[in-house]
């Protein structure tokens, strides 16, 4: 049975400038208007459950929960950008059958190399510091579980091989849903959550 969020997260646990950094406000740099709206809802969540003064501790976290969702795109790149929250994660074309499609991307292979070269991988984790028994222990416990539910699943072959190592290998999940934006255009967004924590 898990518990809620809020008696989960104590005060000392909320993201420090570094976390936040890398982990929450960049989503909203190269992403759809909607997602920095959802970025600016998600900071205003954060200081109304916390409060302000707990919330300053995260730089630039009152700026964006200030941010107006009517301009959202451009309020929450102003915050980003004068707090130096950016991640210079590159942008790639997506090459696509229709030529007047310009549709630019952020790879997860970019995502993973920045995590990685920026000793990040304990956040996939859930951990605040790298720690390399806990996210070993993390990673090897989730896919004990998993194994459960779904035994014949093919990484466990690949672990039996000598191809990875559980310890080491971080379970992604791919979220997509579809919704409309603005002028009812069709839109569509994905992410990668970490399903270890």
């Amino acid at each position: 049975m898990s518990r809620s969020a809020k008696e989960e997260i104590k005060p000392s646990q909320i993201p420090t400038r570094d976390v936040y950094k890398h982990a929450v406000s960049c989503s909203a740099v190269a992403f759809a208007e909607a997602t920095c709206r959802f970025t600016i809802r998600s900071a205003r969540g954060v200081v109304a459950d916390f409060g302000e003064k707990v919330a300053k501790q995260s730089t630039g976290l009152l700026d964006l929960a200030r941010c107006s969702e009517k301009n959202s795109e451009r309020d929450a790149h102003r915050v980003m950008d004068s707090h130096g929250l950016g991640l210079p994660i590159p942008m790639t074309k997506l090459e696509v059958q229709i030529s007047e499609l310009d549709m630019q991307i952020l790879r997860l292979r970019d995502w993973m190399q920045y995590i990685l070269e920026h000793n990040c991988f304990h956040m996939m984790c859930g951990l605040m510091a790298p720690d390399t028994q806990r996210e070993s222990a993390i990673l090897s416990g989730f896919w004990s579980r998993y194994r459960q539910q779904n035994p014949a699943h093919p990484i466990y072959a690949m672990a039996e091989r000598g191809e990875l190592h559980l310890a080491q290998t971080v379970p992604i999940v791919c979220h997509g849903d579809e919704g409309r934006g603005a002028k009812r255009q069709h839109l569509y967004g994905g992410e990668f959550p970490w399903a270890a924590w």
